[in-house]
């Protein structure tokens, strides 16, 4: 007998067990009994026990047939992957009008400098030759970041505007991030797009220590008052995402503002949704500890004080914290994670100055460009590695939470190890594995009730 060894197991009451199989999407509450033969099976006298945990998948006949199993899971996986549309990120400008206490593009140099016409003209030839080779009829997104990308300048609107054209000349879905400062410089051009995401850092009074001017002004009531205006003018086929910032310490304020935008009417629009993340550094370890850890924390202050909230916003940021909406939301299907994100499937970021990334963590971070695009196409070696990594190929495919995780961020791990060999879970402690089982019973909690 084989135990399915992509289980995360979470004591509850009475000894009982809820095990979450993350091979196969599916949760189980295991009695004291039932849990011991699946950790024990050679031991049971209860052939009825050993045929729900051989029928459930918890327990297979033998390694061979878990191992077929792993395989058919991964088949699967890549036929979904297959089916993804491809994601362009194209950064017309490093330079942004904020000064957010927190982002993590400071090191880049950010002079008002902007793409080019001949740079624009050579990004979307190489986005047609990637289109040209790609082996699905979906419909490709192409999103356009920064910096901020909607400057109240006339050069930017005019890029902006070329890459409306462009993109609706070769039918890909079109979507902005952006503070939302300069948002009626744009309105007559954002009617064309499919998603706007703009981001906020909780209430007025905690948004406004974040997310400033150079001059130390709030945004608060400039980027509310541009939102509304948006909404009067864009179709409700329009997606609008908002994206809150949640700081450890500060979580009240994202209630706060969840009541706000209900109150003035924002949240009743159906093309609006709330997306709930933290944000910290993913190229230092030791950050990233802390960020991951601060963010779960946060989490599962917003889940024991506000479900009812929670039970309307989308969780994002770190696998673990992503995995969870799953839990609270049937329509939300869990499929394992064989890649950790983006980046190892359908990512391509291209920014001003030629270059390619792969995501946008590690944009203006030269020795992470995977290629570049003028003069023309090409992509390095190390493309290859980001697209290849996968948990079957990685020391990790062992550890019990592997397909939650991915993997790990590629490029922690290529820091680390430039062939991908080592784990780079280091920065998940055991406090942060704890958590997750914590916020998971919280979420389950929400789902079907207190009796667990």
């Amino acid at each position: 007998m084989k135990t399915n060894k992509y289980l995360v197991q979470i004591p509850v009451e009475e000894g009982n067990y809820i095990i979450l199989d993350t091979l196969h999407g599916k949760i189980y509450k295991l009695k004291r009994n039932e849990y011991y033969y699946l950790l024990n099976p050679e031991n049971s006298s209860c052939s009825d026990t050993i045929h729900d945990l051989l029928k459930n998948k918890l327990l297979y006949r033998s390694e061979d047939e878990f191992n077929k199993d792993v395989e058919r899971a991964y088949l699967d996986f890549i036929r979904k992957e297959k089916s993804l549309p491809l994601h362009y990120m194209v950064i017309p400008t490093y330079y942004c009008n904020l000064t957010c206490t927190y982002c993590y593009e400071k090191g880049i140099k950010k002079d008002p400098e902007f793409i080019s016409e001949k740079a624009l003209s050579k990004l979307f030839h190489a986005i047609n030759l990637i289109e040209a080779a790609k082996k699905s009829n979906v419909k490709s997104i192409l999103t356009i970041f920064g910096g901020e990308p909607l400057l109240p300048i006339k050069r930017e609107f005019d890029i902006i505007a070329q890459i409306v054209k462009e993109s609706r000349e070769q039918n890909l879905a079109l979507n902005v991030v952006s503070n939302g400062v300069g948002i009626p410089h744009y309105l007559s051009l954002l009617k064309e797009f499919n998603s706007i995401q703009i981001t906020f850092d909780g209430d007025k009074s905690t948004h406004d220590k974040y997310r400033i001017f150079p001059n130390g002004k709030g945004t608060f009531d400039i980027i509310i008052n541009n939102l509304c205006s948006l909404l009067d003018e864009i179709s409700t086929k329009t997606h609008i995402a908002l994206r809150i910032h949640v700081h450890r310490g500060k979580e009240n304020s994202v209630y706060n503002l969840y009541c706000y935008l209900k109150e003035i009417g924002i949240l009743k629009r159906k093309n609006v949704h709330l997306y709930v993340m933290s944000v910290y550094n993913y190229l230092d370890q030791s950050l990233l500890t802390e960020g991951i850890k601060n963010e779960l924390e946060s989490l599962l202050y917003l889940v024991r004080n506000f479900p009812s909230m929670i039970k309307e916003v989308i969780i994002t940021g770190h696998s673990f914290a992503m995995s969870l909406n799953y839990l609270i939301n049937k329509n939300n299907v869990y499929f394992p994670k064989f890649r950790h994100c983006e980046a190892n499937i359908n990512q391509y970021v291209f920014d001003l100055y030629g270059d390619i990334y792969p995501c946008d963590v590690v944009v203006g971070i030269k020795e992470f460009s995977v290629g570049k695009f003028i003069p023309n196409l090409q992509f390095y070696d190390s493309f290859k590695k980001w697209r290849e990594t996968c948990i079957l190929t990685l020391p990790c495919k062992e550890c019990s939470y592997a397909l939650l995780c991915g993997g790990g961020c590629t490029a922690l791990r290529l820091l680390r190890d430039e062939k991908l060999r080592n784990r780079t879970c280091s920065y998940i402690t055991k406090e942060i594995l704890e958590l997750y089982k914590d916020l998971t019973l919280e979420f389950l909690k929400i789902r079907i009730g207190d009796n667990l």
